[in-house]
């Protein structure tokens, strides 16, 4: 038997999730479902054999156990996923980067189903509660400040704040089409303070 056997490609998942899924997502979105589903994944870290500098360098590839929670995707210029990951820590370049990023097919299709499920449960149910003031529906800015909140959670933010507040808009725009949109300036003023708190817990000094 493979190393990978009952592994699908990570970029053949997100393009499943892409075609047969609503509501359509990018690759990137797709991802961060992947690490909120906790999906056991395995990869390969390509690890020097030869001394430094040697002429004809070797290296040998090791399969391992890894947290998706814990990697970033490469995308291509398309916004693909290319199926090799970096660390969120260290960021793009790293050398304890991994490739041929692979997911566990068995029930992928059923849970990836059953967490859109419930989770347009939640929101529909938030909907519903909405802020507590009377006749108020709640403001957009609040579902986005929620979100933040779960990802911090999970210690899955974005590694600035523009970036992260970029994805919060997306996120929301997909998620709440019907509501009038929220400006990416004032997702940052909101979330600013407890961001700054995730990154200083990430990077102290």
């Amino acid at each position: 038997m493979g190393i990978f056997d009952n592994y699908v490609p990570i970029a053949d998942a997100l393009d499943w999730r892409q075609s047969a899924l609503k509501p359509e997502v990018e690759h990137r979105e797709g991802y961060g479902e992947l690490c909120e589903m906790r999906m056991h994944a395995k990869a390969c870290r390509r690890v020097m054999t030869s001394m430094p500098f040697a002429l004809s360098p070797t290296s040998a590839e090791y399969e391992i156990d890894i947290e998706l929670t814990d990697y970033l995707p490469y995308l291509d210029k398309n916004g693909r996923a290319t199926g090799a990951l970096y660390p969120r820590q260290s960021g793009p370049g790293s050398l304890w980067g991994v490739e041929d990023a692979r997911v566990e097919i068995n029930t992928l299709s059923e849970r990836w189903g059953a967490f859109l499920t419930h989770r347009m449960q939640y929101e529909a149910r938030r909907e519903a509660v909405g802020t507590g003031a009377p006749g108020r529906p709640p403001k957009g800015i609040h579902f986005c400040v929620d979100e933040f909140r779960r990802r911090v959670a999970d210690d899955r933010c974005e590694g600035s704040l523009i970036d992260e507040a970029t994805y919060l808009q997306s996120w929301f725009l997909r998620e709440h089409s019907q509501r009038d949109p929220v400006k990416t300036k004032s997702i940052e003023n909101k979330i600013r303070a407890e961001y700054r708190t995730w990154k200083q817990s990430k990077h102290p000094c």
